[in-house]
């Protein structure tokens, strides 16, 4: 809320109030009475202040924000009064644009996603986060990737191929789950290191 409203209210709810209250005694109510609807007159200014303060407030908040969208239609908000966010603003506007599946725009989604969910440039989250939170998810992935090029083609169907099946069955199993530990701990990553770097839009961290 601006103060400049506030303080002008108050000044402006004092006065109703000093000249309800004068001209009810003079009309030979009650002080109480008086006092009461002097109270409630001010108090009623001081509420249609406030309210229009507040308006016009979010008023000039909406003139300055901007939305870019995503090859998909997903909305980004930038408010522009921020230099940072004018900046990521202009530097993700000037990204090719369109809904192929070129490096380019998804380059730019990219940018759009990094920037809604953490609130940084993407260019600094690739620099400075990706690499540190990706370790143990990478390393699971080489691992499994490693382990399954060794893998050759089953035909038969005596016991020792079916023993194999149900071993990379249960190995391709914990791999999801495993995966889902690593996704979890490199998302949780992402939000915290973000929040970190020096230029940054405060984010609240997504719910599960």
């Amino acid at each position: 809320m601006n103060f400049f409203i506030f303080v002008l209210a108050i000044i402006v709810a004092v006065f109703v109030y000093r000249k309800s209250k004068s001209r009810s005694l003079a009309k030979g109510r009650s002080k109480v009475r008086a006092a009461v609807t002097a109270f409630a007159l001010s108090f009623f200014s001081f509420i249609i202040l406030i309210s229009f303060g507040s308006k016009e407030q979010s008023s000039a908040q909406e003139k300055t924000v901007t939305t870019l969208r995503d090859s998909g239609g997903e909305k980004v908000d930038f408010d522009l009064a921020d230099n940072f966010q004018k900046s990521v603003f202009d530097e993700i506007k000037s990204m090719p644009n369109g809904t192929s599946d070129s490096k380019e725009v998804f380059d730019r989604d990219r940018a759009l996603s990094i920037f809604k969910d953490y609130g940084v440039r993407m260019k600094d989250f690739d620099s400075s986060v990706k690499d540190i939170c990706s370790v143990g998810y990478n390393k699971w992935q080489s691992f499994y990737k490693y382990e399954t090029s060794t893998w050759l083609p089953l035909n038969s169907e005596n016991y020792i191929v079916q023993a194999e099946i149900e071993r990379r069955e249960a190995f391709n199993k914990k791999n999801m789950e495993m995966l889902k530990v690593e996704t979890k701990k490199m998302m949780d990553c992402f939000y915290e290191e973000s929040q970190k770097l020096p230029q940054h839009i405060t984010r609240s961290k997504r719910s599960e």
